[in-house]
């Protein structure tokens, strides 16, 4: 079916039923095109206006009596024309449109599937700042040094719906030495638990390596993998994970060669609400023992600590890090933290962004001492605060305000356009719908009064504001007469001047505060005009015209905003059609939701509140000046 968001529905746009015959469907085209034809207009306006609608008319027509076009619409909308399905005569049932639509997306799913290409990488940049933290000497540079770039990076490719392949490179330089190698891969996905891949690393330490990955259950899963590398051999190694609990999950990897990689690797991870630890245990060639903890501290920001501690052949290391990351958006983040440990006090920041990490490690003593770690333990928090409150934080504010307004903008600048047509359409509805109104007041049938369609919240603020209209109106028009009356009225001539009484002054307060809220409205309506359209739509000529043989119909299933002379002056929000009208000279009142099946007047109900039948009337007396013009 149709939706909203393709725009008015044609059956909306002629007015009737999906079920109408090609007889009513050519009827209302030929009654719409005598009032939007351009030909009908004179006035080069009114002609440009007519042409727009027109040419909606004829879309609608044009795909509504044809029987093909029109059963792929029903099924699929305008997206199922514009693919090209109402093209053919072989495709005359809906089993077989149903299959084309399928076959064509499929097509379309497997073009978007063969150039989804994702890449991925890590790159990082050491520095050397002993010398800007600890000179040995007032002559040497005291700018960082940077000593290591590493820098890896893969590309993947899907080429069927289980098969991807992988092309990458790894390039490391350290100060004049480095090495490179590039790297080939591909996976497949034998079955929905089994998946083959296979690596090839080319360059100084050639590697080629298979693995196969097999889900054992909901909560197992465990990998093979082979490995050859030259002048190490050949090389085992075996993984497997379980899910604990639901908080609990743990890992088990045995490598099993080459020889000077022995180890057993065991790991266990648990998930809380607002925090996260990993502790691991590593045995063979080389001990070590490592753990993690992660805080979550608020939504965008988390704060983690961690520890190492590893023992080889001839050397013990360690080191204790702690640090904190924040999340700026779904797919970029920022960290900064500090390292102390055997190799010297190190300073991390890194930089995410989607599939692509950056490291920057820096270097800043070897030896420190007591109050090198302690300025350095203050300058993470203190630069992350600083960079955060005066720079990032109006910079994201600044720019989160920008795509908001120019979202805003674009939307508003359709929303004004559909707006604009359907004033348009009014326009050129109103001599036919004035020519209706009278028929219907000689006769004592259906007199729309007014009708308004958006949301209840909008119906209601407009009424207000009408009646707030009406009550300024009619204290002018008694001020008025007021102060002719005094200038007709001469004061005797033995009277003195008098100062201007409390009232006369609170005329003139009342005037300025007039003026000013005048201002202010006409400023504020300015600048609601520069970016929407109103929320609230005045429909009353468009029902006046619709009147044939005092009725109205309304189609189920149909959104009113695509009728001529409507618009969606209120997206995505619920909206309702509210019409005042006399019948049989009683005032009645009908609230339609936007799809809703209805003929006036016998959806109306008697209107019994005084507030609104008053208001009823006093609409009708303002606009007899205008019917009283068009007759």
């Amino acid at each position: 079916m149709p939706s909203e968001e393709q725009g008015p529905s044609y059956y909306a746009v002629l007015n009737v039923s999906r079920d109408a015959s090609d007889e009513e469907t050519k009827r209302a085209f030929r009654n719409l095109a005598q009032t939007y034809h351009p030909d009908k207009h004179s006035d080069p306006a009114r002609k440009a206006e007519a042409s727009a609608s027109f040419t909606l008319l004829q879309e609608a027509y044009e795909v509504l009596s044809d029987p093909a076009k029109r059963q792929v619409y029903d099924i699929y909308g305008k997206e199922g024309l514009a693919s090209g399905l109402e093209v053919g005569t072989t495709v005359n049932t809906v089993d077989e449109l149903k299959q084309k639509w399928a076959k064509f997306k499929a097509q379309e799913a497997e073009q978007a599937a063969s150039s989804n290409v994702a890449s991925r990488g890590v790159y990082v940049f050491k520095f050397n700042a002993e010398n800007l933290v600890k000179p040995y000497s007032k002559t040497v540079s005291r700018v960082p040094e940077l000593t290591t770039v590493s820098l890896s990076q893969e590309m993947h490719a899907t080429l069927t719906a289980k098969t991807t392949a992988m092309i990458g490179g790894r390039v490391a330089v350290m100060r004049n030495l480095g090495q490179n190698s590039m790297v080939l891969g591909l996976r497949h996905a034998l079955s929905a638990f089994h998946t083959l891949e296979a690596t090839a690393n080319i360059g100084l330490q050639s590697l080629l390596s298979v693995q196969s990955s097999y889900q054992l259950s909901q909560h197992s899963a465990a990998a093979l993998a082979l490995t050859y590398q030259q002048g190490a051999g050949l090389g085992m190694q075996v993984s497997t994970s379980r899910q604990l609990s639901h908080k609990h999950k743990g890992e088990l990897t045995w490598v099993v060669g080459p020889p000077h990689a022995r180890a057993m690797v065991l790991g266990v991870t648990s998930r809380f609400k607002t925090f996260q630890t990993a502790i691991g245990l590593e045995v063979g060639a080389s001990t070590a023992a490592n753990a993690k903890v992660a805080w979550k501290y608020d939504k965008r920001t988390t704060l983690h600590a961690s520890t190492r501690v590893n023992a080889g052949e001839y050397q013990l290391g360690y080191q204790v890090e702690a640090g904190g990351r924040y999340q700026w958006g779904n797919n970029t983040s920022t960290g900064l933290g500090l390292a102390y440990g055997s190799q010297g006090l190190i300073m991390r920041g890194s930089l995410v962004q989607g599939e692509h990490r950056f490291e920057f490690p820096v270097l800043l003593t070897r030896d420190p001492d007591l109050k090198t770690v302690l300025l350095a333990c203050m300058a993470p928090p203190v630069l992350c605060y600083s960079l955060n409150r005066f720079v990032v934080q109006p910079l994201w504010r600044r720019h989160r305000l920008q795509r908001a307004v120019e979202a805003r903008r674009e939307g508003a600048a359709a929303q004004r356009g559909a707006f604009q047509r359907a004033q348009g359409a009014t326009h050129l509805m109103a001599p036919v719908a004035a020519r209706k109104l009278r028929q219907e007041l000689a006769k004592g049938g259906l007199v729309i009064v007014s009708a308004k369609y958006g949301t209840h919240a909008a119906i209601e603020e407009a009424d207000k504001e009408a009646r707030q209209r009406r009550h300024t109106e009619q204290q002018d028009n008694e001020q008025r007469q007021q102060r002719e009356d005094l200038e007709h009225t001469e004061p005797p001539h033995h009277q003195q001047p008098q100062q201007p009484s409390p009232a006369g002054e609170g005329e003139e307060d009342m005037e300025e505060s007039d003026e000013e809220e005048a201002q202010v409205q006409q400023a504020a309506e300015a600048l609601l005009a520069g970016e929407m359209a109103p929320p609230c739509l005045d429909v009353t000529l468009a029902l006046r015209y619709m009147t044939h043989n005092g009725r109205i119909t309304f189609h189920q299933g149909t959104s009113k905003s695509g009728l001529m002379g409507f618009c969606d002056c209120a997206p995505s929000e619920t909206k309702v059609l509210r019409v005042l009208f006399l019948f049989n000279k009683e005032p009645h009142m009908a609230i339609l939701s936007d799809q809703e099946g209805a003929v006036l007047p016998d959806r109306g109900k008697a209107v019994t509140d005084q507030q609104i039948a008053e208001d009823m009337l006093a609409d009708l007396e303002e606009q007899r000046p205008d019917m009283e013009e068009s007759q």
